[in-house]
């Protein structure tokens, strides 16, 4: 199972992520620099996916460690995640004093810049990043095949700025920090 403490701690660092897909492109983005969260991924519409990171987010979501935001769009509804102030900053505390907490802090807060710093990311910059990465990594392509990989998956053409700033990004993070 992933590791419910490690995205807890994330989003409480980050103040929250306003959307399901940001997180799910986060975490991936994040393992693939080496922080080991235990999700597995696989290729989906929206690129990569982990059942594991929305199980999780559920468990902690209905234990009430993580406060749910619905917004209503034309499109369909979006959810932001954010730590519950008095429960979950609480358990996570109790859990740090531990020794076990205490490794585990140590370990994820080497990632908590760069998760924020992809927080800030356009979603669809975020997407196609991820998307790339993935391509890059699980499918064992060159950075140009997995580029143009993700132009056609992605229905982008190749020369569109969006598609080199995430191209920025996946190298960044594609590789694993020590």
């Amino acid at each position: 199972m992933m590791k419910a403490y490690a995205l807890a701690k994330l989003i409480a660092e980050s103040e929250g992520v306003d959307a399901r897909k940001r997180l799910q492109k986060c975490v991936f983005l994040l393992q693939k620099h080496g922080c080991n969260m235990d999700a597995i991924y696989f290729m989906h519409y929206y690129g990569p996916y982990s059942s594991d990171v929305a199980e999780t987010t559920d468990v902690l979501t209905q234990s009430g460690l993580l406060d749910e935001e619905p917004s209503v769009y034309p499109w369909g509804e979006q959810y932001a995640y954010t730590i519950n102030e008095e429960k979950g900053r609480s358990l996570l505390q109790e859990f740090e004093g531990t020794e076990e907490g205490q490794s585990e802090k140590e370990r994820i807060e080497r990632f908590v810049e760069d998760f924020k710093s992809l927080c800030d990311e356009p979603l669809w910059t975020l997407e196609l990043a991820a998307t790339m990465a993935f391509y890059k990594t699980e499918e064992d392509c060159e950075w140009d095949e997995a580029k143009e990989k993700t132009s056609q998956f992605k229905r982008v053409e190749l020369r569109e700025s969006v598609l080199e700033e995430a191209e920025c990004i996946a190298k960044r993070f594609a590789e694993r920090r020590n």
